[in-house]
C-alpha cells in the first residue's frame, strides 16, 4: 500500500480522533497525582522556524488517563499548558529542569516529585509541605513499593518452592 494512501486516511482520522483527545486532557487535569516525562521523537515534515527533525514526545500521566503531546520543543509551556491553570497536587518527574519552571510548580503544585527514587537527596521537594501531603505521598509510596514487589506469596509457600527448586537441582 502507497504511503501517501495511509497518510491521507490518517489525516482523515486526526478531526475525529480531535475531541477524544481533548477529553483526555480534561480527564487529567482533574487529577491530583500525575507522571510526566518527554523524550525525542524525529518528525520529518518541516515546521517554520524549526531546524531539524527532532520533536518532543511528551506524556502526562495520572491515574485515569494518559495524555502524549507531540510538540517541536522541549519547552516548560508544553507541560505547563496540557495540565492547566488550575493544577493542584503532585507531579512526578525525572530531573530535567522545565518541570521546575512550570508555572503551577512554582505557584500551586503541593509537590514536584524528583525521580529516579535512588537520588540520594533530592527524592522529593515539597512546595507546600503539610501533614495531608506528607501521608499521601508516604502511602503512595508504599503503594508503588508493594506493586513493584509483586503478591506476597502465601504463608508455607516460598519455603516449598525453595525446597522444590533444590530437589530439582536448580
Amino acid at each position: 500500500m502507497p504511503s501517501g494512501t495511509i497518510i491521507g486516511g490518517m489525516k482523515k482520522l486526526l478531526p475525529l480522533l480531535k475531541p477524544v483527545h481533548d477529553k483526555l486532557i480534561e480527564r487529567n487535569r482533574e487529577q491530583e497525582h500525575w507522571h510526566g516525562d518527554e523524550t525525542r521523537w524525529l518528525v520529518f515534515a518541516k515546521k517554520e522556524g524549526k531546524t531539524g527533525h527532532r520533536w518532543m514526545l511528551w506524556l502526562l500521566r495520572s491515574k485515569e488517563a494518559a495524555v502524549y503531546l507531540l510538540d517541536p520543543t522541549r519547552a516548560h509551556e508544553v507541560p505547563e499548558k496540557a495540565l492547566g491553570p488550575n493544577a493542584r497536587g503532585i507531579l512526578s518527574v525525572d530531573r530535567y529542569s522545565a518541570y521546575k519552571a512550570m508555572k503551577q510548580v512554582i505557584e500551586k503544585l503541593e509537590a514536584l516529585e524528583i525521580f529516579p527514587v535512588n537520588a540520594k537527596k533530592e527524592s522529593a521537594r515539597i512546595i507546600q509541605p503539610s501533614q495531608d501531603l506528607t501521608e499521601r505521598v508516604i502511602r503512595r509510596a508504599e503503594e508503588l513499593r508493594r506493586a513493584w514487589a509483586g503478591p506476597e506469596p502465601a504463608p508455607g509457600r516460598a519455603r516449598e518452592s525453595s525446597q522444590a527448586a533444590g530437589r530439582a537441582g536448580v
